[in-house]
C-alpha cells in the first residue's frame, strides 16, 4: 500500500487512467506495454469467470481477462469504447478489457493517499491508494495492475495459454524477443475519419483539454497556453495545422503533450486511439509532395 514512507521515495509517477463504470482507475504505465482496440477472442472452457478468452496478437497468445468480471461488476456489451490494456506480468503479457481510457497523467505522490481500512481486504490487496485531484473532485482508484489481472489466476492463465497455443493460434515463426528492439510503440489518434500516429517517445502526458488562455497575434493554429503544474504550455491545435475544418472540444478530446525537441508543447486531438507496438519495416516513408511532409509524415503499412 502506498505509505508516507514510500511517498517519499518518488516525488510523481505517471499513470494510465481507465473507466470501468462510473470508476476511474489508474495503473503504473511502466507495467503497460500497449493499449489496443478488442480484438477477436476465442472462448476457452473451465477458464476463471473473469476471462473472457484469449486472441493472436502478432502470432504470440493473449489471455484476456474482463475488467468488470474481475472487479465483480455488471458485464455490458462491448463497444467502440471499449479497450484492452496488454499488462506486462512477470515477462508474459495479459490484456484487460476496460470500458475506455481516460489519459496518460503524471501525479504527484502528495496527492496519493492510503485507501480506507474497510478496502483492504485479501480480496482488494491490489488497491495501491487512492489519487485525488481537483481538489477532490476526482478520485482515481491506484491499482497495482499485475496484481490485479494476475491475482489467484496466474497459474490457470500460464496453463490456458499451453493450451491454446497451437493451431488455434499459431505463432509467427519469426516472432522472437529479438523483435522488440525493432518494433516501433506509437500513440494513435483521430483527426476527423484519418489516423495519425506519434513515437511514444515524444509523448510525455495525454490530458483532457484544460481552460485555455487565448493569447494574441499568435499563429493561427495556436489555440493559447495552459497552466499544467504550475508551468505554461502552448496548445496547438493541429486540426488548424493541417487546414482541417474546426471542430468543437468533446469529452474524447485530448492533449498530447509532446517533446518537441527544445521546448514541449500540447497538440489537441480528436481522440486517442492505441498504444501500439508495430515492427518497423512496416513504417515507410510517404511521398513527397513537397520538402516539408517528409519530415512530418511516414506512412504505416
Amino acid at each position: 500500500m502506498v505509505s508516507a514512507e514510500k511517498n517519499a521515495g518518488f516525488h510523481e509517477c505517471q499513470l494510465v487512467t481507465f473507466h470501468l463504470g462510473d470508476d476511474e482507475f489508474g495503473a503504473d504505465v511502466i507495467h503497460v506495454k500497449e493499449i489496443v482496440r478488442v480484438p477477436e477472442i476465442t472462448r476457452v472452457p473451465n477458464a476463471l469467470s473473469y476471462i473472457e478468452g484469449a486472441c493472436n496478437l502478432r502470432g504470440h497468445v493473449l489471455p484476456i481477462i474482463d475488467g468488470r468480471a474481475r472487479f465483480n461488476m455488471e458485464k455490458k456489451e462491448k463497444n467502440e469504447n471499449n479497450r484492452v490494456l496488454v499488462i506486462d506480468v512477470n515477462g508474459k503479457a495479459t490484456g484487460i478489457i476496460v470500458d475506455r481510457v481516460s489519459e496518460v497523467i503524471r501525479v504527484n505522490a502528495s496527492d496519493i493517499e492510503e485507501p480506507p481500512q474497510i478496502v483492504k481486504n485479501a480480496n482488494a490487496d491490489y488497491v495501491n491508494g487512492i489519487v485525488k485531484l481537483d481538489n477532490g473532485n476526482r478520485l482515481i482508484m491506484l491499482l497495482d495492475i499485475v496484481k490485479a489481472v494476475s491475482g489467484d489466476g496466474e497459474t490457470r492463465t500460464q496453463t490456458m495459454e499451453k493450451d491454446i497455443s497451437g493451431d488455434r493460434f499459431p505463432k509467427n515463426s519469426n516472432a522472437s524477443s529479438s523483435n522488440a528492439a525493432v518494433d516501433e510503440q506509437l500513440v494513435s489518434f483521430l483527426l476527423g475519419k484519418e489516423e495519425y500516429a506519434i513515437g511514444i517517445m515524444q509523448v510525455k502526458e495525454i490530458i483532457r483539454v484544460p481552460d485555455i488562455m487565448k493569447v494574441p497575434n499568435c499563429e493561427a493554429y495556436v489555440d493559447g497556453v495552459v497552466s499544467i503544474r504550475n508551468r505554461l504550455l502552448p496548445l496547438i491545435n493541429l486540426r488548424t495545422y493541417f487546414g482541417m475544418e474546426p471542430k468543437a472540444i468533446t469529452d474524447q478530446t485530448r492533449v498530447l503533450v509532446v517533446d518537441m525537441g527544445g521546448f514541449t508543447a500540447g497538440m489537441i486531438v480528436d481522440k486517442v486511439s492505441e498504444v501500439i507496438r508495430v515492427p518497423a519495416d512496416m513504417i515507410l516513408p510517404p511521398p513527397k509532395f513537397s520538402a516539408q511532409s517528409g519530415e512530418q509524415l511516414k506512412v504505416q503499412r
